[in-house]
């Protein structure tokens, strides 16, 4: 049978891993968000898992959030969050308003991020490719595809000594609308007719 949502088959498993009482996961809590969705027509499906109900959204969303985060604060004052599959809306928004006070990670844009910077880094050291010189275009300005673009902004930092500016100017992302942008202010919003920055 089919399911019809990732975030569904993720807390599923973490459901049956909680249960299982393995060792390998004695210390690590899933929490059991609600499972919804906004579109209709799996809304009426007979096979979809979820909630039949439309997924919340604004304050009472990151209220939600909120009050999970402080209460795994209180109860279990050294815990790592792990945020998955939040959405563009919502995952750097919600990564950069709790990394500052808890130890937090989010793997849809730093851990995909990071796996593709480590393969360009060793790409690089075998075709011996000068940081200066490269340009990264991201075909998707996701979660993922954002991520990637800071990992690899990041990077360029480090290797070429240039500001967070002159890295953007090397790092283009396209979107699923064909829309096209590039990491350094001046030149957010350029369409891909216009060409590059």
């Amino acid at each position: 049978m089919r399911r019809h949502s990732s975030f569904s088959d993720f807390t599923r498993g973490a459901r049956l891993w909680h249960k299982c009482k393995s060792s390998f996961f004695a210390g690590w809590f899933p929490p059991p968000p609600p499972d919804t969705t906004q579109n209709e027509k799996l809304l009426s499906d007979e096979l979809y898992l979820g909630l039949r109900q439309k997924r919340v959204g604004g304050e009472e969303y990151d209220a939600f959030v909120d009050t999970f985060v402080r209460a795994c604060q209180r109860r279990y004052p050294n815990a790592y969050i792990h945020f998955e599959d939040f959405g563009l809306g919502n995952a750097r928004r919600i990564l950069d308003r709790y990394q500052p006070m808890m130890a937090c990670f989010n793997d849809d844009v730093q851990g995909t991020g990071a796996v593709t910077l480590a393969a360009i880094m060793a790409a690089f050291k075998v075709g011996k490719v000068d940081w200066n010189n490269a340009r990264f275009v991201m075909f998707g300005a996701g979660t993922a595809g954002t991520g990637i673009a800071d990992q690899v902004s990041d990077a360029i930092v480090e290797q070429t000594g240039k500001s967070k500016e002159e890295a953007g100017r090397q790092i283009w992302c396209v979107d699923r609308h064909e829309f096209i942008w590039c990491r350094a202010k001046n030149c957010t919003g350029v369409s891909i007719s216009q060409g590059f920055c």
